[in-house]
């Protein structure tokens, strides 16, 4: 095996998002893995990390062992993307692409793999991570606004050439979708609404059942591309 475990430089426990189990990162440059190894398991974070630049490697991971975090570079394609994220969907495992740059060339592919966030590289600060991964303990979607912009460009592209017929929503579940798209979590639209957790949990696997989707980000997108969105 070619990864590279290294445990938290602090005591300080992890987050509810990891639980106690490591990150995975996949990333192609020593560089970039040092990087994040140092934003992940310096003082404050307590994060055990395992890097592996093979993605083949890490799917067998991915399956094998339990992570809470997968980070992985855009640099490996949209093939190689799709079926790590679909093995860490498998397990449970939250997704965060890492991006060198926000391609418009990019964004048709990124969009159809349903990552659970999005850092760029370059914004990549102690801070920034630490914000991102408290968004994805609360059922937000990190996302750099450059990218979120070019999401929202291509879903308006799309909108004239998507074919699938348009998903009937009643009243409730458009309201939960448009809480949804502005990043509310389940607990926060509870409380918008009035109503509990596991009732806002319905409606959301409700939404995601009709557009045919994994997760959250992506039923926004496709919401977007039929309309159903402003």
């Amino acid at each position: 095996m070619s990864y590279v475990q290294t445990q938290p430089a602090s005591p300080t426990a992890p987050t509810a998002l990891t639980a106690a189990r490591p990150v995975l990162t996949v990333l192609p440059n020593e560089v970039a893995r040092r990087g994040v190894r140092s934003l992940l398991d310096g003082p404050g974070h307590g994060r055990a990390v395992v890097a592996c630049p093979a993605p083949e490697e890490a799917a067998a991971l991915l399956r094998a062992e339990r992570f809470g975090l997968l980070i992985v570079s855009a640099a490996y394609g949209e093939a190689r993307l799709a079926e790590l994220v679909g093995e860490s969907s498998r397990s449970d495992v939250k997704s965060l692409l890492l991006l060198d740059s926000a391609e418009p060339e990019y964004i048709p592919w990124i969009a159809a793999i349903p990552f659970d966030g999005y850092v760029m590289q370059e914004d990549l600060t102690p801070d920034s991570m630490a914000e991102a991964l408290r968004r994805l303990e609360r059922g937000k979607l990190p996302i750099p606004d450059t990218l979120a912009r070019l999401f929202i460009r291509h879903a308006g592209r799309s909108r004239g050439t998507h074919r699938s017929p348009r998903v009937q929503l009643t009243p409730r579940e458009q309201a939960v979708l448009g809480l949804i798209a502005e990043g509310l979590s389940n607990r926060m639209i509870a409380h918008r609404f009035g109503i509990s957790e596991h009732g806002v949990k319905r409606h959301v696997a409700n939404l995601l059942a009709k557009f045919n989707c994994s997760n959250r980000a992506q039923a926004v997108s496709v919401a977007l591309q039929q309309g159903l969105l402003a």
